[in-house]
């Protein structure tokens, strides 16, 4: 029996908005310093994930295996130009190489900042992001996940 969440993208959106205080905009931290965050648990997800997805401009741009995760109470000085304050624990991942899709992969009826979890070859293969989440929710429905 395989892990189902093993193949899940967390996917999100990357603004190029910085951050109060910070020379550096959210989608810098991830394209050019190759690593991400985000809070443990409330809303995000409780334990790291293997993969995370990135979209902005309407669509997925790429994803990227977690190479590795620590959990952080602050940045420090790890992304050069980020000096945001935490109120609580983050995931800090390390990025690897970015898996760029081979077709154009849509939003679909993403709202705002929405974040999704798909199946990795869902993602890869369906013609919008919001599709790949729906496929995945039915399949581990069928799945008794």
């Amino acid at each position: 029996m395989q892990d189902f969440e093993s193949n899940n993208v967390f996917v999100v959106v990357l603004s190029k908005q910085t951050p109060k205080g910070c020379q550096i905009s959210w989608r810098d931290i991830v394209t050019n310093h190759c690593m991400y965050f985000h809070p443990v648990g409330g809303g995000y997800p409780p334990k790291p994930v293997n993969y995370l997805g990135f979209r902005f401009d309407g669509r997925l741009q790429f994803i990227c295996h977690a190479d590795r995760w620590e959990v952080v109470e602050q940045i420090g000085n790890r992304i050069p130009g980020f000096r945001f304050k935490f109120s609580r624990p983050h995931y800090l991942y390390t990025l690897g190489p970015k898996i760029l899709p081979f077709k154009e992969v849509r939003n679909g009826r993403i709202v705002m900042a929405n974040r999704v979890y798909a199946a990795i070859d869902l993602l890869l293969t369906c013609s919008t992001i919001s599709e790949a989440g729906q496929l995945t929710r039915k399949r581990q429905k069928s799945l008794n996940v």
